[in-house]
């Protein structure tokens, strides 16, 4: 009992290395010790060891029968060593039990799209659409297929939504906007670290944590405000649209945002914002010197996560930023950026808009 004391203090300080090797030690001890080995399965899936994790998680799935975490971390492995076949049996084997996880439903749809099944992307997107019609990943997924497989694209939410990007200027909505970005760009750089970048999408940069807005700072209080604005003008433009990205507008939403600095050759690979509604960047600094204008813009598409597809042709739209430029773009939206070269960052405040806690995506009808 104290050794595993000692393995839950390495692991709440941050010391890894010694919480795996006391972990072997037990494991060596007492090889059928259900809770180290998923101890240990845990500290290789944190570090992105998907064979290790496998190999433990294996052996978990077969001493415990039907538990849905190990059978849900186990899908996980599999789907990121691409074997997908294996992955989406385990989902299927979770939803025989727990038939409305959404959670594994999407899971269970990626692994889908990455194993070119059509049929049970057909299935399984249909059966989230009847539980969550206005789920990120579905409005991503339906917007993908219909285009590369060319149907008809049945989601609810959102159909094109390239459409519902929409520019604005901070000039706009202050008298100071050199002042603010300033103010901003000073505040940011003193916001904690995301530690796990390379878990993210960002290349030859680094983020703050998503709490910028959680902070007390006048300027932040100020954007916060001003994006709010721009939110009212968003939904004016889109008014009259019978999709329920817009009808279902939540009334109640937290803000949640990041700032973004990227260096020579930086880049955010493409991706989406699955626990967002709505998203939006904030230009604070375009870097000068860049080979063209072009280098550092933000480039939105249909097709995303190097899923494989039939065709290439996918509508695509390029945004050239400037300083204070404003982009909002639903979160399903796959979007990245292009590399620049440049001794100056670029530099940028990402954010989602996301239900507040405890509220479902159920909102206003307009």
């Amino acid at each position: 009992m104290e050794t595993k004391v000692k393995i839950l203090y390495y692991l709440e300080s941050g010391n890894i290395k010694k919480a795996e090797k006391l972990c072997r030690k037990l494991l060596l001890e007492n090889p059928n010790d259900v809770e180290t080995l998923s101890i240990l399965g845990d500290i290789f899936f944190g570090n992105d060891d998907y064979p290790n994790a496998l190999e433990i998680y294996t052996v978990l799935n077969k001493k415990v029968k039907n538990d849905i975490k190990f059978m849900g971390k186990l899908a996980i492995c599999h789907g990121k060593l691409k074997k997908y076949t294996n992955a989406i049996k385990l989902y299927e084997d979770i939803l025989k039990s727990d038939e409305v996880n959404i959670r594994v439903l999407m899971n269970l749809i990626d692994a889908c799209v990455h194993n070119k099944d059509d049929s049970k992307i057909n299935k399984y997107c249909n059966i989230l659409r009847d539980i969550d019609p206005c789920n990120p990943l579905l409005a991503s997924i339906d917007s993908l297929i219909s285009f590369d497989r060319n149907k008809e694209n049945k989601s609810v939410f959102i159909d094109n939504p390239i459409n519902f990007i929409k520019e604005f200027s901070l000039k706009d909505f202050t008298n100071d906007m050199d002042s603010l970005i300033m103010n901003l760009i000073t505040f940011s750089r003193l916001v904690t670290k995301e530690g796990n970048i390379e878990k993210k999408s960002t290349l030859n940069g680094w983020q703050t944590l998503p709490i910028l807005f959680e902070q007390k700072n006048s300027s932040v209080d100020s954007l916060k405000k001003i994006i709010k604005e721009c939110v009212k003008e968003y939904l004016k433009k889109y008014l009259h649209s019978n999709l329920l990205y817009i009808k279902r507008w939540p009334i109640n939403y937290d803000l949640q945002g990041w700032t973004v600095f990227l260096s020579n050759q930086g880049m955010q690979k493409s991706h989406n914002h699955l626990s967002g509604w709505m998203s939006g960047v904030i230009y604070l600094q375009i870097p000068e010197g860049k080979n063209n204008n072009k280098e550092g813009s933000i480039e939105f598409s249909l097709h995303g996560y190097n899923y494989p597809t039939k065709r290439t042709d996918f509508p695509k739209k390029q945004i050239i930023p400037q300083k204070g430029s404003i982009v909002f773009f639903p979160s399903s939206l796959y979007h990245k950026t292009l590399p620049f070269t440049s001794t100056e960052e670029r530099i940028s405040i990402a954010f989602d808009l996301v239900l507040d806690k405890g509220n479902k995506r159920i909102g206003l009808d307009l």
